[in-house]
């Protein structure tokens, strides 16, 4: 059956799909998604019947106070861990047997202050708050849209496609922090209907359209645990840490599920 993605228009699919999922159908659909993937509604920042489509679930919001923000760095989403470990020179570890470089994940010269650094890949999955925050107070400088393909990210796919974090639609916010630089790669997934940015919304993914960079001058302050953006559905996000600047904190991580707003811990 997995292989019948090779043949469908992944992309198309997904625009679709987030177009159904922004239709106003009534609170069952919206109920219905919410007990299929048991989302945790007690720290959703409105009530159930306030939500008009799923879409709107999906992308909600949290009550003030849900994720407390517990350190200086600290893990930019809900999801699971899947992969971490330094970066060999080029190289980042997909899954067990399968790399791909940093080239083809950010295709720009950028690219080049991450050898031999570290990554981080966070997957969300449909129960998960799918909004994305900063894992440190930094300075983003500049903004990338990077078409592709919409693959499922799921351990099918992680096992099955080459590059796959390379060939995905993606959005990468590039910041500079006082010891280094790093980025948050957000990686686009089959029904996904889009990612959009908090902070710069001209960028949106999966609408057509070609790639882009925006260079921000003056760069954009952002707080620790301060909204980046948002998947409309589901995905992958991949932290990536400039040598100096993990060398120097000396982060320890684990494959397992993280809150936002906790510690990394050193």
């Amino acid at each position: 059956m997995y292989y019948l993605l090779y043949l469908l228009p992944k992309n198309l699919i997904s625009y679709l799909v987030g177009h159904l999922a922004r239709l106003h159908m009534g609170i069952f659909p919206v109920r219905l998604f919410a007990a299929i993937f048991q989302i945790n509604l007690f720290e959703a920042e409105k009530d159930i019947y306030e939500y008009k489509s799923i879409a709107e679930l999906f992308t909600r919001k949290l009550k003030p106070g849900a994720r407390p923000i517990k350190g200086k760095w600290v893990h930019p989403v809900d999801a699971e861990i899947r992969e971490h470990g330094k970066i060999e020179h080029d190289r980042l570890l997909q899954v067990k047997g399968r790399h791909y470089d940093l080239k083809s994940l950010l295709k720009n010269d950028i690219y080049e202050r991450f050898f031999d650094g570290y990554f981080i890949t966070y997957y969300l999955c449909p129960t998960d708050y799918h909004r994305i925050h900063s894992c440190c107070s930094a300075n983003i400088f500049m903004t990338q849209h990077i078409p592709g393909k919409l693959w499922p990210v799921n351990d099918w796919s992680v096992n099955a496609i080459q590059d796959l974090f390379a060939i995905n639609e993606r959005v990468v916010s590039y910041m500079r922090h006082e010891d280094g630089l790093l980025a948050s790669v957000k990686v686009g997934a089959t029904n996904v209907g889009k990612i959009s940015l908090t902070y710069e919304p001209n960028i949106v993914s999966n609408q057509f359209r070609g790639g882009q960079v925006v260079k921000h001058h003056p760069s954009l302050a952002v707080e620790v645990g301060e909204e980046l953006g948002c998947f409309h559905m589901g995905s992958t996000v991949i932290i990536l840490l400039e040598k100096a600047l993990y060398e120097k904190y000396q982060f320890q991580f684990h494959n397992s599920k993280t809150k936002l707003g906790e510690a990394w811990s050193t």
